[in-house]
């Protein structure tokens, strides 16, 4: 995976409607994090199929924030609670939080 412009010393951000394997997610958090200081990451649905977990522990994301249209796996809970993995924190957020009041 290639990275596009200088990021060096910034915090990255990365976007995503989903995660479900995390395997993208990963190999852009390894290569944002060869310069970057920070890699965070959003995702709206957290499906964490297959080797998520895995692949998240493994990544060099320093923050993971996803919402509650889908309840975390207990594996995904396990490795929350366990506070062994690298940091990838799993913060879940009420998706209604994000919807405006309008709607």
């Amino acid at each position: 995976m290639n990275v596009i412009g200088d990021v060096s010393d910034s915090t990255c951000v990365i976007v995503d409607d989903m995660v479900d394997t995390a395997g993208t997610l990963s190999k852009a958090s390894v290569a944002l994090k060869e310069k970057a200081q920070k890699v965070l990451a959003y995702a709206t649905h957290p499906v964490l199929s297959g080797k998520a977990i895995e692949n998240i522990e493994n990544s060099e994301i320093d923050e993971l924030v996803v919402t509650d249209t889908i309840n975390l796996s207990d594996a995904a809970k396990a490795s929350k609670e366990s506070g062994n993995s690298q940091c990838h924190t799993y913060l879940v957020n009420q998706l209604f939080v994000f919807i405006p009041k309008s709607l």
